[in-house]
């Protein structure tokens, strides 16, 4: 045999076996593998195998809800108790409390800020700045409105240009010394506007919240007002509060029996990222004595459903493909 023939015939030999483990590689480090669907008789969330339970949209959010103290809240509709769409507001066993349907004039914006030891502020806004504030008590709803003060409409000499000006002439100086481009005017109009704050409205402030990007709620012992500013966008003296609270959490997720992979899609064509595998999520879900099996869209193989809430007598779940809808899980 000669050298050629001789390396021809083990090339051969090679290939025979690397071409399958490659196979294997591949399969282990690119793409899952296609299961297909395993269970093909239980039903798609939210339907589901048990007569006895009834799963239902619970609500749906424009965005993700938030909670703070004993409330949780967000903008959405109520899907199960058909109160309409506004501002949800529930308590932490998802009871809801209340529906706040704030109207708007032309052209205004209505917006939240929730400080759960001083009410519920529901507010308008019209170019970034507020226009009206209302102020909700807790946990009666009685609705209270708050005065503004504008800042740039107070006048008194000791906030004029000139006094502002004599009174920081070294800090201003300084400030003009560091900037490449130094507005003056601006910088003094800015001063002048947090010495009008300090002197007028600092003493006895027990708490402050950022309302939006110019106004801020000033809580006294006695009383609530807002500031709005004209050239600062937030003034924080003492001490501050922010209103918004946290995203609610979930306490766990539902009982998975088994996942699988339908299909591999690449979305790195439409800049979305590299391969992804779409499936199902095989969930178990109890209520009392009563279970039932539903599948849940997935992607990668993770959690298909996550658990909000859970007693004897209902379930709050979300899609983890879709958080802001939340469903209930009951019996009938």
């Amino acid at each position: 045999m000669n050298l050629l023939s001789f390396y021809k015939r083990s090339l051969h030999r090679s290939a025979m076996f690397l071409i399958p483990a490659c196979g294997i590689l591949l399969n282990a480090c690119g793409e899952p593998p296609v299961e297909g669907d395993k269970y093909p008789d239980i039903p798609t969330f939210p339907r589901h195998t048990n007569p006895n339970i009834i799963i239902k949209p619970f609500a749906n959010f424009k965005n993700p809800p938030m909670q703070k103290g004993n409330y949780i809240f967000g903008w959405g509709e109520d899907l199960y108790s058909h109160k309409g769409t506004g501002f949800l507001i529930y308590d932490r066993h998802f009871h809801l409390l209340k529906v706040l349907k704030p109207k708007a004039r032309e052209g205004e914006t209505v917006l939240p800020n929730i400080d759960v030891r001083n009410g519920i502020y529901i507010y308008t806004s019209q170019g970034m700045r507020a226009t009206r504030v209302y102020r909700l008590q807790l946990p009666s709803f009685q609705k209270q409105k708050i005065p503004i003060y504008k800042l740039k409409n107070i006048h008194k000499n000791a906030f004029s240009k000139e006094a502002i000006a004599k009174k920081y002439d070294r800090l201003i100086k300084r400030a003009a010394s560091n900037q490449d481009y130094f507005d003056k005017d601006t910088y003094i109009a800015r001063l002048g506007e947090q010495e009008k704050a300090k002197m007028l409205f600092s003493n006895g402030i027990q708490r402050i919240m950022h309302l939006d990007e110019s106004s801020s709620i000033l809580i006294y012992k006695d009383r609530i007002i807002v500031i709005q500013y004209q050239y600062n966008k937030k003034w924080t003296p003492y001490k501050y509060n922010s209103g918004y609270g946290t995203r609610v959490s979930y306490i766990g997720t539902a009982n998975s029996f088994s996942k699988s992979v339908t299909r591999n899609v690449n979305l790195s064509y439409y800049g979305l990222g590299s391969d992804t595998a779409l499936g199902y999520d095989y969930i178990s879900l109890k209520i009392g004595n009563e279970r039932t099996k539903t599948k849940v869209d997935n992607c990668n193989k993770k959690t298909g459903l996550y658990i909000l809430y859970k007693d004897q007598h209902k379930v709050i779940v979300m899609p983890s493909e879709n958080t802001n809808r939340w469903y209930i899980v009951r019996k009938r």
